[in-house]
Formats: structure tokens, sequence, C-alpha cells
């Protein structure tokens, strides 16, 4: 009886001090994920700080317009690439022939443009 005794005490502190445990983490990791917001406002604050010291009011606000249009720039060519990757292993499925095939045919295409141009500059 003493025995069982025992061991359901043992048994009560262990998950008592779990618990514990658990709720001082969750306290630990709300404050550290604060901290983390403080930081990245303060990282803001300066960004912000420092663009007002060095350039005038009108400049700012085209470097976040140019900024913008090279982010739309940035994911329509990301777009393109992965499209002429795609194109490019479904070639690369079909075999070496027609690898082989459609290189040839850039070939031929860019001495046709070529010699098309060198007729216009002896024109």
């Amino acid at each position: 009886v003493l025995l069982r005794i025992a061991q359901a005490l043992v048994l009560l502190l262990q998950t008592h001090k779990h618990d514990r445990r658990l709720a001082r983490d969750a306290v630990v990791l709300e404050a550290s994920v604060k901290k983390c917001h403080t930081m990245i406002t303060k990282m803001r604050l300066l960004e912000k700080s420092f663009e007002r010291e060095s350039y005038p009011k009108e400049t700012i606000v085209a470097l976040r317009q140019i900024r913008e249009l090279l982010k739309t720039e940035c994911v329509v060519t990301d777009k393109r690439l992965r499209l002429a990757s795609q194109r490019l292993s479904e070639y690369e499925t079909l075999g070496k022939d027609f690898v082989a095939l459609l290189q040839e045919y850039g070939r031929v295409t860019q001495e046709l443009e070529d010699k098309s141009w060198a007729l216009k500059q002896l024109s």
C-alpha cells in the first residue's frame, strides 16, 4: 500500500513538474515572439530614418516606384524561366534526335535572319 502511494506521489510530482515546465516554456516562447516583433519594428524604423536622412522626399517616392517595378519584372522573369525550363525538359523527354533537330532549326533560323539583315544592309 505504501509502495502504491509512493508511486502515485512520484507520478503526481512528475506530472505537476511537466505542466509547470510547459507553462514556463509557453511564456518564454511568447516573450521571444514579442521580442522578435519589436526588433523587426525597430529595424523598419531605422530603415525609414536612414532614408529620410539620405534622400529627399521625392527621391524616396521614386525609389519605391522603381523597387515595385523591379519586383514585378522579377516575378515575370521567374515565370518565363519556369516556362522555358518546363519546355526544355519536355523537349529532352522526346529524345536526342528531336533535340538535335530543334538545334538545327534554331541554327538555320539564325542564319536566315543574318542573311536577311546582310541583304538589307547591301540594299
